[in-house]
């Protein structure tokens, strides 16, 4: 099965479009692609959230916010918060 056709198809459960989730956060430099939900964690991060206040405010578990900031950390090559909020922010300016 081709990775496009892959997205596409999404549950029923699924929050948001699979569409969605192949969003550049780098722009036109390419880079690191971050889903809708790693955005939406990151600015959780950036505003120096908790990550049981991001699970509450996105709606989902403390683990699913903790398995997508180590998704985060390596899209961005980050070692921790302060270098994956860094990196995501000149990717947004790119």
């Amino acid at each position: 099965m081709k990775l496009n056709s892959f997205l596409r198809y999404h549950r029923s459960d699924a929050r948001y479009d699979a569409d969605e989730r192949v969003q550049s956060s780098r722009g036109e430099r390419g880079g690191a692609r971050l889903t809708k939900r790693e955005n939406e964690v990151m600015n959780g991060l950036a505003q120096g959230l908790l990550y049981k206040e991001i699970a509450a405010n996105l709606h989902i578990s403390y683990s699913a916010v903790n398995k997508h900031q180590h998704s985060i950390y390596q899209k961005l090559h980050a070692g921790n918060r302060t270098e994956a909020i860094n990196n995501w922010r000149d990717s947004s300016r790119a």
